[in-house]
């Protein structure tokens, strides 16, 4: 299969065969305004600054047990969101999609603000950066009714798409300042992280965690 091929399935998975979607905007109107907070309950680890897409509940971000998507490739070992962001703006079935302005330390917490409806539910992704290739992951939440407000605490997992050697060239966060890229493989598949093992440059005295590594609110605003 191809890279591309893969990274399409990978991205946008539906939930049986012959599913038609309509345009965001024309499912559930996109008309309503929703805060999502990501709080990072981890020691010593930098979170990226979280994507958050409103979208029907057939599309994925990631799923997994299969091949991350080059968007989700492109968050978990760099933080970037930007080809994400421009695969998913604009395609079948998203309402909105918006990353946080900055980074979340240990300790706190960002908000997003993003569109939806009661007939979307929300995705968010983020990266720990003290990491080669790990993530932060909710997939599919549904959007709370009213005004009302629902949460939810999340796992790392590892995107499957670089080794984990704990090396600083490959690690872009500020304990290293590496590059953040690795072409070298890894798993090949999403699956939950195993943590930081002292086998590179990381003490994980420091940078280890036990999950879950962040929690996720959504509260409407509007």
């Amino acid at each position: 299969m191809s890279r591309t091929l893969q990274a399409a399935l990978a991205t946008i998975l539906f939930a049986g065969a012959g599913t038609t979607l309509a345009k965001g905007h024309a499912y559930g109107h996109c008309n309503k305004t929703y805060e999502i907070t990501v709080t990072n309950l981890t020691y010593d680890q930098v979170l990226s600054p979280p994507l958050a897409v409103s979208h029907v509940p057939p599309i994925q971000l990631y799923q997994v047990g299969e091949p991350a998507s080059e968007g989700m490739e492109a968050l978990a070992e760099g933080g970037d969101t930007g080809l994400l962001t421009e695969t998913l703006s604009g395609a079948d079935g998203i309402c909105d999609v918006m990353t946080a302005d900055g980074p979340v330390p240990p300790g706190s917490s960002t908000t997003i603000t993003i569109l939806g409806s009661g007939k979307h539910v929300v995705s968010v992704a983020t990266m720990l950066v003290n990491t080669n290739d790990a993530f932060a992951g909710l997939e599919g939440m549904a959007i709370p009714r009213a005004y009302n407000s629902a949460s939810r605490t999340v796992p790392a997992f590892d995107a499957g798409t670089e080794i984990n050697d704990e090396l600083c060239a490959n690690i872009p966060g500020p304990a290293c300042g590496g590059t953040g890229t690795d072409a070298s493989g890894g798993e090949g598949f999403v699956h939950i992280h195993r943590g930081i093992h002292g086998i590179g440059d990381l003490d994980p005295a420091g940078y280890d965690w036990r999950n879950p590594v962040a929690q996720i609110s959504i509260q409407r605003i509007h």
